[in-house]
């Protein structure tokens, strides 16, 4: 409830019974190369490129772009914490003397590959780079040696080395290799981007935040995402969580996951999700991406009573498989913890959406994306129609009943069979009695109830043979 006056709708969990607009708007997080201190529009790829660069924020986004276009703002981060480079792996069959280092500030997760197209020493021998797949044009050795990767942060410095007579720095075939990591931004400043979002003039559909995030981000979001009810911006959000380590087994890592790393977060409005996936996305580059921005973008693609994971919809595109060689008990496990997963279907190409689960109590009606955005938008419409009645005179009866409060259901009943109308709810209605004191207190009180659509998550079927001549 406000500080002033207002359509106030609190919403009650537990009505199920269960046991033991201008709202496609996208608000997004995260960090990228072009960091700004406002929040960015952005309506293509071609935008993101732009104005968002390169990073972990360019990634998600393209998983949403990949399959829908929508109206996004952005909060770029430039990322206090700076990405890593990891050592350079020479080729077992180098034949030339030469070296290769790499320094810099990785603009992003990278997968580089550094192959000898020529042989010689500096300002002779020619190479080639592959980002994350990708080969870039045949260059030659600069004579200092040093070589920026345009766009991604990271120089090379090749060194000839000490040839003798029959040797050379640099032979044909020569390889290196190295794997970077991401810039990251810290819970403090992801949370002041969010904050900036909500001060825009926008109602958002979903905030979604970029990046590996993990259990104490989890919370302060989830408190976030709650307090914007308080100002009529009934949203929801998500984030990503981090990818197994390089010697850990991906048991250790589910069990992490779902044990220390899940926390105590609980939350209606918060979903993470704990897939990561083999991808080659819309510019080519085949990389290793949490399958956050691909669920927010099967989201998007569809209204708000539609799971993600309705086979109908198809494979996820661009998706190669799931990483880690996780099984289906592991997939289960990390869906009971209420993380958002990914799976493949017996005898069905590509990669599909289990469910878009929100970390939330076993008994809460608020088990998926689907139940929370079908709530948020009747808020949303019942508060848009019956705006207009605030400061409205109304005649009192001799006995206190309010018959021209029946407008007011109205109005709220109008907005729900929309709903209806548009299949995102079963049913609703309105229960406002007339008899209230609006002259002592000039506030009255309804109750709004929905019969939300149902979902079949499983079909049990028996089959067999049958003579009609029996």
């Amino acid at each position: 409830m406000g500080i002033l006056g207002d359509v106030d709708i609190r919403v009650k969990d537990g009505g199920l019974g269960r046991v033991a607009s201008g709202a496609d708007v996208l608000g997004v997080v995260g960090v990228g190369s072009v960091a700004r201190s406002t929040v960015a529009l952005l309506s293509s790829f071609d935008d993101v490129k732009a104005k968002v660069g390169d990073g972990p924020l360019r990634d998600f986004l393209e998983g949403v772009y990949s399959q829908i276009v929508v109206p996004c703002y952005a909060r770029v981060l430039p990322g206090s914490t700076v990405g890593t480079i990891g050592s350079v792996n020479v080729g077992a069959s180098n034949v030339g003397v030469g070296g290769l280092a790499a320094a810099g500030s990785p603009a992003n997760r990278y997968r580089i590959k550094v192959s000898i197209i020529s042989s010689g020493g500096l300002n002779a021998a020619t190479f080639q780079v592959s980002k994350n797949g990708i080969w870039g044009e045949v260059t030659t050795v600069p004579t200092s040696g040093a070589y920026l990767i345009e766009g991604t942060g990271i120089t090379l410095t090749f060194t000839s080395g000490t040839p003798d007579a029959n040797q050379l720095s640099f032979a044909k075939g020569d390889r290196f290799t190295f794997d970077t990591t991401a810039p990251a931004a810290t819970n403090g400043e992801l949370l002041a981007g969010v904050d900036d979002l909500t001060k825009q003039s926008v109602i958002y559909r979903h905030i979604a935040v970029a990046g590996v995030t993990a259990a104490a981000f989890w919370a302060a979001f989830a408190l976030r995402l709650k307090t914007l009810t308080q100002k009529h911006q009934w949203t929801w959000g998500s984030a990503g969580l981090r990818n197994r380590g390089a010697e850990e087994s991906t048991d250790a890592y589910i069990t992490a996951l779902t044990g220390t790393e899940r926390g105590s977060v609980v939350s209606k409005r918060l979903m993470v999700c704990a897939s990561w996936i083999d991808v080659v996305d819309i510019e080519g580059y085949q990389a290793e991406r949490n399958a956050h921005g691909k669920l927010i973008g099967r989201i998007f693609q569809n209204g708000v009573a539609t799971s993600p994971g309705w086979t109908r919809l198809g494979n996820l595109p661009g998706v190669e498989g799931l990483l880690y060689e996780v099984s289906p008990a592991h997939i289960k496990k990390l869906s009971d913890a209420g993380y958002a997963v990914c799976r493949y279907y017996d005898g069905k190409k590509g990669v599909y959406v289990a469910g878009s689960d929100l970390m939330t109590e076993a008994t809460s009606d608020f088990d998926t994306s689907v139940r929370i955005e079908v709530m948020n938008k009747a808020c949303r419409m019942v508060r848009d129609a019956q705006f207009p009645y605030l400061k409205q005179g109304f005649d009192v009866l001799s006995d206190g009943r309010v018959p021209e409060l029946s407008q007011v259901i109205a109005a709220g009943e109008q907005a729900l069979d929309v709903m209806i109308r548009d299949k995102e709810i079963s049913s609703g209605r309105i229960m406002l009695p007339e008899s209230q004191n609006i002259l002592a207190t000039k506030r009255i009180s309804e109750e709004i109830i929905i019969v939300p659509r149902g979902q079949m998550d499983e079909i049990r079927a028996t089959i067999q043979f049958e003579n009609p001549r029996r």
